[in-house]
């Protein structure tokens, strides 16, 4: 019995870049690198840029990545990886990072 996915369950993810693509020319200016040893293939829907590695990639519940890419929460990887909220609304929504969404 082949398994359907669960829109319910995993349709609230997206994959989102943790360094922005819209600022792929600075990564270019500035050579930010990744280890090539480290790469994994691109995927056939992304160009072969080294912004688009999984290395620079992370898996987020939709309203989180929202709040990522709008600068409102970020991730301090010099503190344990501590999620900080730079606005009001996310420091209201961090609590609930720790639990699923409630469905309607």
């Amino acid at each position: 019995m082949a398994l359907e996915p669960d829109e319910d369950r995993y349709g609230m993810f997206e994959a989102g870049h943790i360094f922005p693509l819209a600022l792929v020319d600075y990564w270019d200016a500035y050579e930010f690198e990744i280890d090539e040893d480290q790469v994994n293939a691109p995927s056939p829907h992304a160009s072969n840029h080294p912004i688009n590695s999984s290395l620079n990639g992370m898996l987020f519940r939709r309203d989180a990545h929202y709040l990522f890419d709008t600068y409102q929460l970020s991730i301090n990887p010099e503190d344990n990886y501590k999620i900080t909220a730079l606005t009001r609304e996310a420091a209201e929504y961090i609590p609930t990072l720790s639990r699923p969404p409630k469905h309607g």
